[in-house]
């Protein structure tokens, strides 16, 4: 089981994302729609989930998918701690993360987050 799983296209992003992983804990990071569908049909686990709103589908075609691969996500691992930290949340994406008690984090504070939830614990 890993400790962090990652959703994220742009290599910015990836970096400042993964720069917040403190020494450690274990990380994966799924660059496309493609890499999270292979992921979740392994064996592949964490304890924390950071995913992107709009990321390459497996097809290749930038979309909208954080509802999708989130409900892909917990149908699978029902209660998975899940975060939103996409850019540009469409009025359903708020409401599916509200209604799912998803937190709707920056990207720069995953260090924090990542703090309070697993070196507490």
């Amino acid at each position: 089981m890993e400790d962090i799983f990652i959703l994220e296209d742009d290599k910015i992003y990836q970096r400042m994302l993964e720069s917040q992983i403190p020494e450690g804990l274990t990380h994966v990071l799924a660059k496309d729609g493609k890499e999270f569908d292979e992921y979740l049909a392994g064996d592949g686990r964490a304890r924390l989930y950071f995913l992107d709103d709009r990321v390459p589908s497996a097809s290749g075609r930038m979309q909208f998918l954080f509802i999708t691969h989130c409900s892909k996500l917990l149908e699978k691992q029902p209660g998975a701690k899940v975060f939103y930290t996409g850019s540009t949340p469409w009025v359903n994406e708020k409401e599916y993360c509200k209604e799912n008690k998803i937190p709707m984090v920056d990207r720069g504070s995953i260090a924090d987050i990542i703090k309070s939830e697993l070196e507490t614990k």
